[in-house]
């Protein structure tokens, strides 16, 4: 698999990954303790690209998880305010559809994608 680091205040790093307008999105937001390089979201991303052509992002906030439960928890809006971020870029940059993205959250993960999808006015396709 082929991975880009794609920055959310930067779109050049979207445009210089091998993502494509054409596809749905899964963003995939580890929870606590975690960190975006684990095996299992790389795992996650190779599986659902055998059953179908998708873009697969890995949401990595090991800075904000690994850290004492309580402070994880508040880290979470961040988290979910630049998830929405990039978004957001993607939607009025690029001309990205948000019905095309699905938000994947683990554990505080899923809280992030929650916020996020808050943020973007619920209109995104899919928050699992």
């Amino acid at each position: 698999m082929d991975l880009a680091t794609v920055n959310a205040t930067d779109l050049d790093t979207v445009r210089a990954s091998n993502f494509h307008l054409d596809r749905k999105t899964r963003f995939i937001i580890h929870g606590f303790i975690d960190k975006g390089e684990e095996r299992w979201l790389t795992d996650m991303c190779q599986k659902m690209f055998k059953v179908e052509k998708v873009n697969c992002i890995c949401v990595d906030w090991k800075r904000g998880a690994r850290t004492e439960y309580n402070q994880a928890v508040h880290n979470i809006r961040v988290v979910g305010a630049e998830t929405a971020f990039l978004i957001q870029g993607l939607s009025t940059k690029m001309g990205y559809s948000l019905e095309n993205v699905h938000l994947i959250g683990h554990s505080l993960g899923a809280h992030a994608a929650g916020e996020a999808g808050r943020r973007l006015g619920g209109s995104v396709g899919r928050i699992t």
